[in-house]
């Protein structure tokens, strides 16, 4: 347990600096707009600069998966980190007033950090983790965003030069790569699909915390034998090598009569028969029920969450403070936002061990969408008043209703969506359909975050020189959004809890009231 416990943290550092990229907008942009500094950027091309990178994020989801597949989870997990240290690097050293196209290649960079970034954590914590562990420990790459979030909104709030926010920035990828390179060991189940049996064998007793030179106690031999069958599914990735070819390895079930430490059972009795049933590629085994069910459902579910206004916020939460006329100082606040949001994520991650996706899932839209309303009707009713007493005593409610409508997100809809990246698609296609749903879930939050100011003046409100300012319409807008949302998920999304990968699996082959509805 103390080993899964740790390489889930190892693992997750890596999106730290995913987290800090995604709230790093929000920090910059008032400073880099002010009419009074050196850079100046206008509406347009600070919302070029808070979405563009998530254009490059859906490059990077792409090249991911077959990264995953070729290198292996763990020397994926060392490689994705460099595009941030260049990313951060060339913010750090950026001139003054800063070049607007060197200001997009490097957001650009980061982003493209952030596609490779999203998908390892999540996989390589599902084939770690027992069943009983999992459903904790895949929530946790989602915490470390959190935690990237927090820390660049509390370097905004003691740090007014954004370009020393970013050099302080370009040292977290370098520590979490040297981290996973002396703490991380790679995936059995990956090792097995490529015919290192030993390989994968030392592996599993490492992580299941048993001693190099024992057998595998009776206890773990069944969980041991699961993943072996587990890794026979991603055989066809690899069989169309050659095993002739220097430094290629043999795929397993070509393998002669090795043993697992277990017992003398051959691989290719054990997995001969379920490789042979099947010979398509991933791209043709999309078409299957278990696979394009769960990609419908779970690509909708972060369409769903982009378009609630989570990614808004994140991005331009100084600025809506600002707009709102919160109570705190605005950079205070959204500090105060970051540090909510993760203890609440924190507790989600235990209460789902309790509760499960689907009814956390449920009390997050329907909290999000109400508190989303709520800041509509204080906007309306109180935004424009003369009487100034009345405005006083209630710029009070629009930072209570952000803070309920963080801790709702954080709850259900910011978390359970990437959490369920390593638990609804089968093992063969994980790779590809993790990039797919990353890809399109990046692309989702690219149109949210671009198209923000476009909304506010569509639905009445301005966006004119450096500033933005919202109506009520816009937070009706997203609480219809999320309502929506709910009845989705209501619906359609299947409950994952306690549930081994295969049982989920299993779910979407056979007829069901819900999952027949698509």
């Amino acid at each position: 347990m103390f080993r899964q416990v740790v390489v889930s943290i190892v693992s997750s550092a890596t999106l730290l600096s995913a987290g800090m990229n995604l709230g790093f907008s929000a920090v910059s942009l008032p400073h880099m707009q002010d009419v009074n500094g050196p850079d100046r950027l206008t509406v347009d091309e600070g919302s070029w600069f808070a979405s563009i990178g998530f254009i490059s994020t859906l490059l990077g989801c792409l090249t991911c998966g077959p990264l995953l597949d070729r290198m292996g989870r763990r020397r994926t997990l060392l490689v994705v980190n460099f595009p941030f240290v260049i990313g951060w690097l060339l913010m750090w050293v950026a001139p003054k007033p800063v070049p607007i196209a060197l200001l997009y290649f490097a957001r650009l960079l980061n982003g493209l950090g952030g596609g490779m970034i999203s998908i390892p954590g999540n996989i390589y914590i599902a084939e770690m983790s027992t069943s009983s562990m999992r459903c904790m420990l895949v929530t946790w790459p989602s915490l470390a965003i959190s935690v990237g979030i927090i820390l660049v909104y509390a370097l905004g709030l003691i740090i007014t030069e954004w370009r020393y926010i970013a050099a302080i920035s370009t040292f977290v990828p370098i520590i979490t790569t040297v981290s996973i390179y002396f703490y991380v060991r790679e995936s059995p189940i990956w090792l097995l699909a490529r015919g290192r049996v030993e390989e994968a064998e030392e592996s599993f007793k490492w992580i299941r915390e048993v001693d190099k030179d024992d057998e595998i106690p009776k206890d773990l031999v069944d969980e041991f034998e699961r993943i072996i069958e587990k890794s026979s599914t991603m055989r066809e990735r690899v069989d169309n090598e050659s095993v002739d070819e220097p430094g290629v390895d043999m795929p397993l079930y070509q393998s002669s009569e090795p043993c697992y430490g277990i017992r003398q059972v051959p691989i290719a009795t054990q997995t001969q028969d379920k490789v042979s049933e099947s010979v398509s590629s991933p791209y043709s085994t999309l078409l299957r029920s278990d696979v394009w069910k769960p990609l419908v459902i779970l690509n909708l579910y972060f369409f769903f969450m982009q378009f609630s206004g989570v990614p808004v916020l994140i991005s331009y939460a100084v600025n809506i403070m600002m707009s709102e006329g919160v109570s705190l100082e605005p950079y205070l606040a959204t500090l105060l936002l970051g540090i909510v949001k993760l203890i609440f994520e924190i507790g989600a991650g235990f209460v789902q061990n309790r509760f499960g996706r689907r009814p956390l899932s449920i009390a997050s839209g329907m909290g999000m969408a109400a508190c989303m309303v709520g800041l509509g009707l204080h906007h309306q009713m109180f935004t424009n008043t003369e009487d100034a007493e009345e405005t006083g005593l209630m710029s009070w409610v629009p930072l209570l209703l952000i803070f309920a409508y963080v801790i709702s997100a954080a709850v259900g809809f910011f978390l359970i969506p990437w959490a369920m990246l390593g638990e609804v698609y089968p093992t063969k296609v994980a790779g590809l359909a993790c990039g797919i749903t990353t890809c399109l879930g990046n692309f989702f939050g690219f149109a949210s975050i671009k198209l923000f100011p476009t909304i506010v003046v569509l639905l009445g409100g301005s966006a004119n020189g450096n500033s933005i300012n919202s109506t009520e319409g816009v937070f009706y807008f997203y609480g219809g959004v999320t309502a929506f949302a709910v009845l989705f998920i209501y619906i359609y999304l299947p409950e994952t809890f306690r549930r081994t990968l295969q049982e989920i699996s299993d779910d979407f082959t056979r007829p069901s009231r819900r999952l027949n509805f698509i």
